[in-house]
């Protein structure tokens, strides 16, 4: 079994920024819970789906240059960690490696990826 996060679709109402983390709120997030044959791609093939509130953290950000305004709806976001894109963020993910997160609000605002 796989379990993943979608990012479209979320709502993200805010963020926090230290030179440690990068905190994003989000109230509203699609999980999705996949069994049988997903061929290890998360969020795919036959299983179940909630939502639920999310934190999403990154640690020791580099940049977080050209925030959207929030509160917004994400139209569109991916996550780039280790060279791998992941429009389905896997669950639980704990990778040590340097990583970015594109994120595209309803309305246009929109993050640099």
């Amino acid at each position: 079994m796989s379990t993943a996060l979608e990012l479209a679709g979320a709502r993200l109402d805010c963020t926090e920024v230290t030179d440690e983390a990068a905190l994003l709120h989000f109230p509203h997030v699609y999980v999705h819970k996949s069994r049988g044959k997903s061929r290890g791609r998360s969020g795919r093939g036959h299983g179940s789906g909630w939502s639920q509130e999310a934190l999403f953290t990154l640690r020791d950000p580099v940049s977080a240059r050209d925030l959207p305004s929030l509160p917004g709806t994400v139209a569109d976001g991916w996550a780039e960690v280790g060279g791998i894109r992941h429009e389905m963020i896997p669950l639980s993910f704990k990778r040590k490696v340097p990583g970015r997160l594109f994120l595209a609000l309803d309305g246009g605002a929109k993050s640099k990826p």
